[in-house]
C-alpha cells in the first residue's frame, strides 16, 4: 500500500466479533425444524460470506425442495433472539477501535441491517461508526462493489484511500472490483490458506497489525 488510509470499512462477522457458535445455533434450529441432524460450527461457517439465504442454501442443500424464504424466516426470527449469546468482540478489537479515533469507520456487513445494529448497540458501537450497512441496505451485497463504494461516498473518502479489513472471499473480491485495498484476517472464519488463494492485499493475524497500517 502506498497510499494513505482516510477511512477503515470493516466487515462485522469474522472480522470485528466472534459471532460463529451463535449464526450456527440459529442454522442447527432451522435445520432440526426440518427433522435434520445437527452440521458442526466449522461446517456451518465455512459458508458465511454471502448473506444468510446463501448459508442457509449451502446448510440445507440435501433437502431437494427446501423453502428457502421459510427457512430464512425461521432462521431469522430464532437469530434475532439469540444475535449476542456468545458472540463477543475479538481480543484486541475493541483497544484498536480505540485506537483508531477520530479516523472515520463504517461497518459493511451481508448480514441484515437489523442483526447488524443489534450487534453494534450490544457493544455500544453507536458513536464508533460513522455508519452502517447490512445485506439488505442495498440491492447487491458484497462481493458486488455498490455497498463498499456506497459506505466510501458516505465516509466521504475516495475508494483508492479506504482500507477494506475482512475475513472473507467476498471482502477480498468485491474490494478489488471497488478499488478499494483489502486487508484479510487470519483469525476469522475462514482458513489462512483460502484467504491467502483469494489474494489480499495484505494478510494480517493481529489488531495491532491493523492500527499500524494507519500510522
Amino acid at each position: 500500500m502506498t497510499k494513505s488510509v482516510g477511512a477503515i470499512l470493516f466487515d462485522l462477522d469474522g472480522t470485528l466479533v466472534d459471532s460463529g457458535a451463535d449464526i450456527a445455533g440459529a442454522v442447527n434450529e432451522v435445520r432440526a425444524q426440518l427433522g435434520l441432524s445437527s452440521l458442526t460450527t466449522p461446517a456451518i461457517l465455512s459458508h458465511v460470506g454471502e448473506g444468510a439465504r446463501h448459508l442457509l442454501e449451502r446448510c440445507l442443500a440435501e433437502v431437494g425442495d427446501v423453502d428457502l424464504d421459510a427457512a430464512f424466516t425461521a432462521w431469522l426470527r430464532y437469530y434475532e433472539a439469540h444475535a449476542v449469546v456468545e458472540t463477543r468482540p475479538y481480543p484486541g478489537i475493541p483497544e484498536l477501535l480505540r485506537e483508531l479515533g477520530d479516523l472515520p469507520m463504517g461497518i459493511v456487513s451481508n448480514k441484515p441491517f437489523a442483526l447488524v445494529s443489534r450487534i453494534v448497540k450490544a457493544f455500544s458501537w453507536e458513536e464508533t461508526f460513522a455508519a452502517v450497512i447490512g445485506g439488505d441496505t442495498l440491492p447487491e451485497k458484497k462481493p458486488h462493489p455498490a455497498p463498499l463504494l456506497h459506505m466510501a461516498r458516505l465516509l466521504g473518502v475516495e475508494p483508492a484511500h479506504c482500507l477494506l479489513v475482512g475475513d472473507g472471499t467476498a471482502d477480498v473480491l468485491g474490494g478489488r472490483a471497488a478499488g478499494i485495498p483489502v486487508c484479510a484476517v487470519t483469525w476469522g472464519f475462514l482458513s489462512r490458506a483460502r484467504l491467502e488463494e483469494a489474494g489480499p492485499d495484505l494478510l494480517v493475524s493481529s489488531p495491532h497489525e491493523i492500527l499500524a497500517l494507519t500510522r
